[in-house]
């Protein structure tokens, strides 16, 4: 149905206020990146939104990211001359790393190694054909990787390559898709590995230094027993065989295995024993990289602990990616300045954001480039809900990608207005963050909650530990929105309530009863509907304007004490209602 007049008045209000918001901009793009194109457009309508990038299709189908997984298959004449990523290594001693493991984690790695080389169902029906060039198994075989075979193993696997950039040049990675294990796996394996949003590991540029350390192929470092090694055969185009001497990637259970290894080798204390911990640093492992973060003395320490462990069990570091106690480096895709207490989106995604072209882009090119556009707002902390009409543009683009109703390689040259919009997000995303200290306890919490009457919430100061009781009355327009346009605008209005002074520099715990609000804080952007956005994103701005730093949880309305400001005004409170919100509080912390 077409938008009501109310929702297009919102629409209009949005772009009103997105486009006056950023009227000076630091000159952080390289001359090569794209500027502002055509200075005096307008913002298109949605009839000229559905003229350039198709008709609105139903809501069902909507996000920002596409739900299907896409591999970048060598294609090109380019792509397809990359050299392969394969050389011979040494293997490492397992058996080592476990005597130093925990007894928690030793259990897991066994129960890993056992999965990893169990025997999956035989697969009926022939094997697809293989893509893999005899030249490609050729150069596995030469670096120890695989060893050829008489015949076929088990003909449920799949190899093929994959195109990968590695600083500014392209190469070819091998992987083994063992479709049939991973299957027969789904139901009996999850995997435990630890890895959080890019945004938690950003306060480590808090500490003074850091060592880095890359495990050289690391993978191929774990090799496989002779006997099982049937498990894991392939054939090339020509139909020869082989079969892999080292773990491949492509089995489900492999990531895990790496990323414990890892975590041994770096000492990390949730995985090995506590004689070889080292106290006083901060270790984060990414799968096969590794980070040791503090004080430069107890930095010092720890690395030549973990290059003992790796020198015990035979692991081989890559030497141009090992540095020790530096303050200025890249890792996990972004550049951490320890000297500055700075950290900004890595090189290879400010090449990919500078070179997208407005005008030759393709429906690929422009899912692509919201993806890393969602991404480095993660490291920059750009909020996507500030650049409102950019993300509804990417997002009617991935409704038609998802329903087939257009072809990534299609043209998708971006109009005018949203032209604008995503030059302006590319500049927030590039931009260096200062990051600041974060506290570790929670100084307040905030119960946030609205009617279809008023708003309502409850602060809870825990230096103080007394109560503070906001809200007020909806009036007649604010009345007839949505309980989740309110419930948005409820949560600034409780932020706006108290002086921003009390809790600057402080951390607060947030509470709301409303799904919808809770979901829009995490993706700090609604594509839906520009009233929660724009209320949501001033709530963002608050606390970042006053450096307040804050989680947000969802609680159920029946134990929300804000419940009782929002449906009776504050100033008509009696003793009765005093001591019901006093109640349903203490009540909380109890449970």
């Amino acid at each position: 149905p077409p938008p009501s007049a109310k929702h297009t008045d919102a629409v209009q209000a949005e772009l009103a206020r997105l486009s006056q918001q950023h009227t000076d901009y630091e000159a952080v793009l390289a001359p090569s990146a794209p500027s502002d194109p055509d200075q005096g457009a307008t913002w298109p309508s949605d009839d000229e939104l559905d003229e350039i990038l198709g008709p609105r299709i139903g809501a069902r189908s909507g996000s920002i990211t596409r739900r299907s997984q896409r591999v970048k298959l060598p294609r090109s004449p380019e792509e397809l001359a990359a050299p392969l990523h394969a050389a011979p290594v040494s293997t490492l001693n397992t058996d080592k790393l476990m005597e130093r493991m925990c007894p928690e984690v030793r259990a897991r790695t066994r129960h890993l190694f056992d999965l990893l080389y169990a025997t999956p169902p035989e697969p009926t029906g022939p094997p697809p054909r293989s893509t893999l060039s005899r030249a490609h198994a050729l150069t596995l075989c030469n670096s120890g990787l695989a060893s050829h075979r008489s015949g076929p193993g088990f003909r449920g696997n799949i190899p093929f390559c994959v195109v990968e950039e590695r600083d500014g040049d392209l190469r070819l990675r091998f992987i083994l898709w063992t479709k049939h294990a991973n299957i027969a796996l789904k139901g009996e394996y999850q995997p435990h590995v630890p890895l959080s949003h890019v945004s938690s590991y950003l306060d480590r540029v808090l500490h003074d230094v850091a060592s880095l350390r890359d495990l050289e192929k690391s993978f191929y470092q774990v090799e496989i027993p002779p006997r099982f090694r049937h498990l894991f055969a392939f054939e090339d185009g020509d139909g020869n065989h082989y079969e892999m001497t080292r773990m491949p990637m492509g089995h489900s259970v492999a990531p895990e295995v790496m990323h414990i290894l890892s975590s041994v080798v770096a000492n990390h204390p949730d995985y090995v024993l506590p004689e070889y911990i080292t106290p006083g640093v901060v270790t984060d492992v990414w799968v096969d990289n590794i980070r040791i973060v503090g004080a430069r003395d107890r930095v010092e320490r720890a690395t030549q602990k973990m290059d003992q462990a790796a020198s015990y069990a035979g692991v081989k570091w890559k030497e141009k990616d090992t540095r020790n106690l530096v303050d200025a480096y890249t890792f996990i895709g972004v550049r951490f300045d320890h000297k500055h207490r700075t950290v900004q989106v890595g090189e290879k995604l400010q090449r990919g954001l500078r070179s997208f072209s407005f005008t030759t882009s393709t429906a690929a090119d422009v899912e692509t480039l919201a993806g890393r556009l969602i991404h480095g707002s993660g490291v920059s902390g750009a909020f996507p809900g500030d650049h409102w009409f950019a993300v509804k543009a990417f997002r009617r683009n991935t409704n038609h990608l998802n329903a087939g109703r257009r072809l990534p390689s299609d043209r998708l040259p971006l109009p005018p207005g949203v032209r604008r919009a995503v030059a302006r997000w590319i500049r927030d995303v590039l931009r260096p963050r200062t990051i600041t200290h974060t506290p570790s306890t929670t100084s307040a919490t905030l119960f946030v909650d609205a009617s279809l009457s008023g708003w309502g919430g409850v602060w809870v100061d825990h230096g103080t530990n007394q109560l503070r009781i906001v809200g007020g009355r909806w009036n007649a327009t604010e009345a007839q929105q949505h309980i989740n346009e309110l419930e948005a605008k409820a949560l600034k209005l409780c932020l706006y309530s108290v002086p921003p002074a009390e809790y600057k520099n402080n951390n607060i715990k947030i509470y709301v009863d409303n799904t919808t609000v809770q979901h829009v804080v995490r993706r700090r952007v609604c594509a839906r509907n520009p009233y929660i956005n724009s209320d949501v994103v001033a709530s963002l701005r608050w606390l970042r304007r006053n450096d307040i730093s804050f989680s947000l949880s969802y609680v159920r309305s029946e134990r929300n004490p804000a419940d009782v400001p929002s449906r009776i005004a504050v100033e008509s409170f009696k003793s009765a209602d005093f001591t019901r919100v006093k109640l349903a509080t203490r009540d909380f912390f109890s449970l």
